[in-house]
């Protein structure tokens, strides 16, 4: 029984040094921006957050989902969590040419730019990714980039 105490408790520490270090925290996307900041942002009234992670290949992501009703999205914001700051910038870097039609955004962040067709906006602050999807008549670059600022904020 003291083994499993013993090893639990060096689990946790082990867990909370690499948290502390940065080398394993999470990001809830849904934890960034709530629902009166969404609307104010895009003009129109939302429902409760919808949240869901998982990953993309080995990349960590955390989705936050705001409709306008049952069916409509508002907003759908994305959090990816790259292992190195140089990873997510040659990735977005990569992304922001092969995609075309993209305008950099100043001022937000470690890098942004807008995917005008896609209605999204990219941003990268260390080793993460953010997308913000607007949907259909929820605004344009203001509204992206206004929520992009209240995220980018509050993240680690």
């Amino acid at each position: 029984m003291k083994k499993y105490i013993i090893s639990g408790a060096l689990f946790l520490f082990v867990a909370m040094f690499l948290t502390i270090n940065g080398k394993s925290q999470k990001v809830d996307a849904c934890g960034l921006i709530t629902k009166s900041e969404v609307q104010s942002a895009i003009g129109t009234s939302v429902l409760a957050p919808l949240k869901d992670e998982g990953k993309l290949g080995d990349i960590p992501f955390s989705h936050c989902t705001f409709k306008k009703n049952s069916d409509l999205i508002a907003l759908l914001l994305t959090i990816y969590t790259y292992k190195s700051k140089d990873e997510v910038k040659k990735l977005f870097e990569s992304s922001m040419k092969q995609v075309g039609g993209t305008e950099p955004v100043s001022g937000l962040g470690d890098g942004a730019y807008w995917w005008k067709s896609k209605n999204s906006l990219f941003v990268i602050k260390d080793k993460y990714m953010v997308t913000i999807l607007l949907g259909p008549e929820t605004g344009e670059l203001k509204a992206a980039k206004s929520i992009g600022e209240i995220v980018v904020k509050k993240m680690p």
